[in-house]
């Protein structure tokens, strides 16, 4: 392979690849294509792979049209059109070459993978047990963040250190001190720290104020204004680049938000422990490491101490009870209002993203399941142990949507019936009848338990009529089979106005009545 030149390494802030806009879709992008693994990344492979993220709807473009009957060989020219001005990136020629390093960018960079131009592409082992289902996405983003370093094949920066450690040491410094918080602004001037000296940042925070985004662009410019380019406008330097780490560390489980007026970065107080353990096994990467992106994947990914040692630190699911106790404080502690919760569920059913501190974090698909939850909590209070399935930090936040052998929100009632909550943002009608039908009924009826009864209700922003009709058949199948299951499918305002009268378990019998008549009748 031809050796690439490189440009000369530059202090610059701390950032990941904002090109995808969310950390959390790079798993499920990895899954699809974990078939390629041990291929050779050559233009046909490539071309497969970009073909086959458009068809899941990962891309999208008004180039580029996808209907139920598409295919990778019925759309490779529309991508190779929709791609072609992009300039060459990461070693990857231009076009649509050079989209696929947009989507491996990040995953090289944490040794996810290894994903060179006409090079085998390779998944590491841990990825590989990730798919396995041995580990959760939490727990090898974490696993990966001890090893992680500034410097590295993928980043020209002359930044030399691992920013996770970094931020975790002032973090747990001041924690011990009285303070167990930085707010937003303090972060975003860590995101440039040169050294990654805690002390001196600590010593920073304490003798300067940062409290509003003029105040951080003022010290910047006091820093150093040659790093104030074209490349570090106002916009990528107080949102972009902070804002994409935030929702890193949030994955990682490193890190809790809370808002106060103010948005304010503290420890997730369950995984203290497991960072401070950690880190203490990290290997040193040395400058080969740094240079080399084939050394730099065997260097992160020398972590079998760190995978074993993780495993003393995995987190239990919560019982019911203290589930319920988190979200309460959370709502609590961040001042939330029913109101608002309803705002933003709305905001998810008419597809807008939220600028709400308490939410703006959340990826729509893990807010979805967020919300609901708090919605239930905020309605019925003690009535019903409401028991979201995503990972919880020690706030209540949710960190990892709830895992797929698993229903999204479980809640149990005292008189022992149980209702299962399934929430999806997916508003394809295909993919609503392919993939959140019959494996949301396979979960209603694995749960454990003897309950009098069972009550699953499907939310999404838009129910097919398709989708209906398979839930109807469904409810009226196992009528017939003499089983006490309601089920109805609802669109998100539907949810929430039967929800805000309490009314929703009565709802559901009443539409499972519904269609068993309806159907009788034909």
């Amino acid at each position: 392979m031809k050796k690439r030149k490189r440009v000369q390494r530059k202090y610059k802030q701390m950032t990941f690849d904002t090109s995808v806009r969310n950390p959390e879709r790079l798993m499920p992008i990895l899954k699809l294509i974990k078939d390629y693994n041990g291929k050779v990344l050559d233009d046909k492979t490539v071309l497969e792979i970009v073909c086959l993220i458009y068809l899941n709807g990962v891309t999208k473009s008004d180039k580029v049209h996808i209907d139920e009957f598409s295919t990778i060989d019925s759309i490779k020219a529309s991508v190779i059109r929709a791609n072609k001005s992009r300039n060459s990136d990461g070693g990857f020629p231009k076009g649509y070459q050079s989209r696929f390093w947009t989507y491996m960018r990040t995953l090289s960079e944490f040794g996810f993978v290894y994903a060179r131009y006409n090079d085998q592409f390779m998944i590491s082992k841990l990825t590989l047990e990730y798919f396995e289902e041995k580990f959760d996405e939490q727990e090898i983003y974490a696993i990966q963040s001890i090893q992680y370093n500034r410097m590295s094949p993928y980043r020209r920066v002359s930044n030399d250190y691992n920013y996770f450690e970094f931020l975790f040491n002032i973090l747990k410094k001041l924690k011990d001190n009285g303070k167990n918080y930085i707010n937003h602004f303090e972060f975003i001037a860590s995101t440039f720290s040169y050294f990654g000296d805690e002390d001196e940042f600590i010593d920073l925070i304490e003798n300067r104020d940062f409290k509003s985004k003029e105040e951080v662009y003022k010290y910047l410019e006091d820093l150093d204004p040659t790093i104030l380019t074209t490349e570090y406008s106002y916009k990528r330097v107080i949102s972009d680049y902070p804002d994409t780490i935030l929702r890193v560390l949030k994955l990682n489980g490193m890190i809790s938000l809370e808002y106060k007026g103010m948005l304010r970065i503290l420890l997730n107080d369950d995984y203290i422990e497991f960072y401070k353990e950690l880190f203490k096994l990290k290997s040193n990467i040395v400058d080969s490491q740094k240079e080399d992106e084939i050394s730099y994947f065997e260097y992160i990914n020398n972590n079998a101490n760190i995978i074993n040692k993780s495993k003393e630190y995995r987190i239990e699911a919560l019982p019911p009870v203290e589930t319920n106790q988190r979200l309460k404080s959370y709502i609590t502690q961040s001042s939330v209002t029913l109101a608002e919760i309803i705002d933003e569920l709305k905001k998810i059913e008419k597809n807008r993203d939220t600028s709400n501190p308490k939410f703006k974090y959340f990826q729509a698909p893990l807010r979805l399941e967020f919300l609901i939850s708090l919605l239930l909590v905020s309605v019925y209070n003690t009535e019903l142990e409401v028991k979201p399935n995503y990972k919880m930090d020690s706030l209540g936040a949710p960190i990892t949507t709830a895992p797929g052998r698993k229903g999204d929100i479980d809640v149990y009632t005292k008189d022992n019936r149980f209702w299962l909550i399934e929430v999806t943002t997916i508003k394809s009608r295909q993919q609503q009848v392919n993939s959140e039908t019959t494996t949301v009924v396979r979960h209603l009826l694995s749960e454990n338990g003897s309950y009098n009864s069972r009550y699953l209700s499907f939310v999404a922003p838009v129910i097919h009529l398709d989708t209906r009709a398979w839930f109807d058949y469904t409810i009226f199948k196992h009528n017939s089979l003499s089983t006490d299951i309601y089920i109805k499918p609802s669109n998100i305002t539907d949810f929430i106005n039967v929800s805000i009268l309490k009314n929703n378990l009565i709802d559901i019998e009443k539409y499972s009545s519904n269609v068993i008549s309806s159907m009788q009748i034909q």
